[in-house]
């Protein structure tokens, strides 16, 4: 499987990218656990902004089991980052 490194918070972030319909596709779970917010509030708002095209598919989790997870293709991953809001974040990820 492929993977990608993200800098989140100026630590290094190793995700799991999967394909799906020709795109490459990224679970948000363990991006919003290194920043530390809730992902299933950010589920609830990429699904209602128009700019974002979340995905729910198969992923294999961290325990190594498949769960249902929210994917978002990689390009939007970065515009993503730019939508959250510092204050919300847990202060031990800052």
């Amino acid at each position: 499987m492929k993977q990608i490194k993200l800098m989140i918070n100026g630590k290094d972030l190793l995700v799991d990218v999967y394909s799906k319909d020709n795109k490459e596709m990224v679970a948000i779970t363990p991006i919003c656990q290194a920043i530390g917010i809730m992902p299933h509030k950010q589920v609830e708002r990429l699904e209602k902004i128009e700019q974002f095209n979340p995905t729910h598919m198969g992923g294999i989790r961290s325990n190594g089991r498949e769960h249902d997870m929210v994917f978002l293709p990689v390009e939007e991953v970065g515009i993503w980052g730019f939508t959250h809001n510092n204050s919300k974040t847990h202060p031990r990820t800052l």
